[in-house]
């Protein structure tokens, strides 16, 4: 992910949001606006304990690896050169309103650790059989 970040917030729980603007230059004046919210989540210092006692650092690590990325992205195409900052602007003040109480929260770190883990297992378990259904067919 390339862009140039606009605000870095620090959290309470630790954390650092870094707002980056990916917005690019479609056609004439026009732009697609992108705007990211991206907050990296070190597992070592995050470590969910509670949630997930029969999983030891170890394996949480080997699945889902040493940080884990929070992403939340919203777009605008066609957007007028003379709108191009407002229309950001307006996404910043949107992200602030729908996701910072959220993000700040004290547990949000190890929660998001515990859902990307069970995603990620999950995934794994679905290629798995995929891979098997099509081995089975082959036969």
């Amino acid at each position: 992910m390339g862009g140039d970040t606009l605000k870095t917030i620090k959290l309470d729980n630790g954390l650092n949001i870094n707002i980056i603007d990916e917005s690019k230059e479609m056609v004439g004046d026009r732009w697609k606006i992108s705007v990211v919210v991206k907050i990296d989540i070190p597992v070592e210092d995050h470590m969910p304990d509670k949630n997930l006692p029969d999983v030891s650092p170890a394996e949480l690590k080997k699945v889902i690896g040493d940080t884990v990325i929070f992403e939340k992205k919203q777009e605008r195409i066609f957007v007028d050169d003379r709108e191009k900052d407002g229309v950001i602007s307006g996404l910043i003040d949107s992200f602030e309103k729908e996701i910072l109480g959220y993000v700040s929260s004290p547990n949000f770190p190890k929660r998001f650790i515990v859902k990307h883990y069970n995603e990620t297992l999950k995934k794994e378990q679905l290629s798995k059989l995929a891979a098997t259904s099509e081995a089975q067919k082959k036969i």
